[in-house]
């Protein structure tokens, strides 16, 4: 009998406390719902901000599924919440369809981001339309000692890439970007730049069978 009384008197707490559990979380999220809440990126659009849900645990699982995030930090305070967004570094920017790609591969459209944001991307993206850039290859094409000279990248026959400088002279990628062509290009571009024959085309097309052609205008 005694055992009986026991296991009642136990469920009963565990009810309880259950249920203290539920109340104090609905108090709490409700609290947390009437506070301001204040964004501290600026890179990102006020029209994204606006579209997040103020449930605290729904805007984390929002950011949570959001790719171009690199992590992102929740401080509540007395009257206001404030959240910082960090975003993975933008790697090119495709003016045809409007998408942002970052260095760990993700593609998001510009509307989420602010003006200022897409004009400080240098390199532009002038395919036709965005395609999913491996982040392996991103990661190898920004060793370059050149890449920050570099001003476009288009894809050519959905195989392989072009990339060019300012002045319109371009490197034709082969279809295997890897870490011999990369140390290769760190350890000669430099002189092949200042060559009178680099005056229109690198290509590398065929760089795998040592092959390697500069063409004059």
């Amino acid at each position: 009998m005694i055992f009986k009384i026991l296991k009642i008197f136990n469920y009963v707490i565990l009810v309880s406390v259950i249920i203290l559990f539920i109340f104090l979380y609905m108090i709490n999220n409700d609290y947390n719902k009437s506070k301001k809440i204040t964004f501290l990126n600026l890179s990102i659009a006020e029209t994204f901000y606006a579209k997040l849900p103020k449930d605290l645990s729904l805007l984390k699982a929002n950011l949570n599924n959001m790719t171009f995030i690199n992590q992102f930090s929740i401080d509540i305070r007395k009257d206001e919440i404030f959240i910082n967004i960090l975003l993975h570094v933008p790697f090119a920017f495709n003016d045809n369809d409007n998408t942002v790609i970052f260095q760990n591969g993700t593609l998001a459209k510009s509307i989420f981001f602010d003006k200022a944001f897409i004009s400080k991307i240098k390199l532009k993206d002038i395919s036709p339309s965005t395609v999913q850039i491996s982040k392996s290859f991103i990661s190898l094409l920004t060793q370059l000692n050149i890449f920050q000279a570099l001003r476009e990248i288009e894809l050519i026959d959905n195989r392989r890439y072009n990339v060019y400088f300012m002045d319109g002279r371009k490197i034709m990628l082969p279809k295997i970007v890897n870490a011999k062509l990369i140390n290769f290009l760190n350890d000669n571009l430099d002189v092949m730049i200042n060559d009178q024959n680099y005056s229109n085309y690198l290509d590398l097309r065929n760089f795998a069978t040592n092959s390697i052609r500069m063409k004059w205008l």
